[in-house]
């Protein structure tokens, strides 16, 4: 994140970055100094790192601004085959994706007229499938709102910035906070699904995770929530088969991790119009 050295012109560059959603575009690192930044970023789209180059081409003239882009190989990030057998498994997942409604409306939209039903094993896999690709598209939308809030909320909480820099900063914060609680809702619908009811029971208030007192300690414990969300989803679709982590032992479950993800942004939204710059 940037510190007070940094000048209030790259602070700014770097705020639009996350006010244009490009964070979500570009899987970026950004090393400020007090003679300009390093960004390094996973470039998968060269539309979107143009963009990035644009917004801080003007500032090469005054300040050191080194890009660091890896391009990766087009097999880097391969799309399933197969859904993960997790999700094969999953009775309650498989009963709702089988729904014979769901099946007939699915064949008569996609596959009318051209000749070829798919069997339904296949439609079944197909579902599956999407079904996986989505919930990690989904955790990664997560704990990248997450990760960036607390270096945000830095900025938006600090009266050593000009008005205008905390403002804007602000706005950015409510932005990602309000998008996060929205992805969190759409996952949590769709976990449902998913979830067998025993996985489901209301989790004694006490043990929830304490909420922050000041905007920074919220934007923290959102960036802890997104964290566990994320790697949640990874072990509900990848678990271990034969052993089980102690870290998992206190974890969580998936459901109660969301939830705690949902309460904590909320709060964040609260906290920040405490520090609203007059």
């Amino acid at each position: 994140m940037p510190d007070r050295e940094t000048h209030p012109k790259l602070v700014e560059a770097w705020l639009r970055f996350h006010r244009d959603e490009l964070c979500q575009k570009l899987d970026s690192v950004f090393v400020f100094d007090g003679a300009g930044v390093e960004i390094w970023c996973v470039v998968e789209s060269r539309r979107h790192y143009e963009r990035l180059q644009r917004l801080f081409e003007p500032l090469r003239g005054a300040f050191r601004v080194d890009l660091y882009p890896t391009w990766p190989t087009p097999d880097w990030k391969k799309k399933m085959e197969d859904p993960p057998p997790s999700l094969c498994e999953n009775r309650e997942l498989r009963a709702y994706l089988e729904d014979p409604f769901l099946r007939f409306e699915r064949t008569m939209e996609n596959f009318a007229g051209r000749g070829a039903i798919f069997p339904p094993d296949e439609v079944l896999k197909r579902r599956l499938l999407a079904y996986a690709e989505q919930l990690l598209g989904w955790s990664e939308r997560i704990r990248r709102y997450g990760s960036d809030l607390p270096g945000l909320v830095s900025v938006a909480a600090d009266p050593e910035r000009s008005p205008h820099l905390r403002k804007t900063a602000g706005s950015v914060c409510r932005a990602h906070a309000r998008n996060l609680a929205k992805t969190v809702r759409r996952m949590k619908k769709e976990l449902a699904y998913a979830i067998p009811r025993a996985g489901r029971e209301p989790v004694d208030a006490a043990s929830r995770a304490p909420r922050g007192g000041d905007a920074g300690e919220g934007g923290e414990a959102v960036a802890r929530a997104a964290g566990e969300v994320f790697r949640g989803v990874k072990r509900f679709l990848y678990p271990e088969r034969h052993t089980v982590a102690v870290d998992d032992l206190r974890s969580p479950g998936l459901l109660e991790s969301l939830g705690d993800l949902e309460e904590a942004a909320a709060r964040l939204e609260i906290l920040l119009d405490r520090i609203r710059p007059s």
